[in-house]
C-alpha cells in the first residue's frame, strides 16, 4: 500500500484565541498508481486554541470534475502536530 497526502492552510487570528482559516487538502491511498486517483477538498474553518488543544469546526467540499458534491461538516479537537 502507498499513501500520499498534503494540506495547505491559511490562518488569520480573529479575537483572542479564535482563528479563521481556509484550507486545501489532497491525497490518495492505493495499491498501484499513487498519482492516478488523487482526491482534493477545500473549505473554511473556525479554530479555538483552548488549554486542552485546538478545537476546530470546518466545512469541506470535495473537488471533482462534472459532479455536484455536498459539503461535509468536520469537527476535531486535540493537540496540534
Amino acid at each position: 500500500r502507498e499513501m500520499m497526502y498534503g494540506t495547505a492552510e491559511l490562518r488569520q487570528r480573529g479575537w483572542k484565541e479564535l482563528y479563521v482559516a481556509g484550507f486545501y487538502d489532497f491525497g490518495n491511498v492505493t495499491d498501484n498508481g499513487l498519482f492516478s486517483n488523487v482526491r482534493a477538498g477545500v473549505g473554511p474553518s473556525i479554530l479555538y486554541r483552548s488549554p486542552i488543544g485546538v478545537i476546530e469546526m470546518s466545512i469541506a467540499w470535495r473537488l471533482q470534475k462534472n459532479r455536484q458534491i455536498k459539503p461535509r461538516f468536520v469537527f476535531s479537537m486535540g493537540p496540534e502536530l
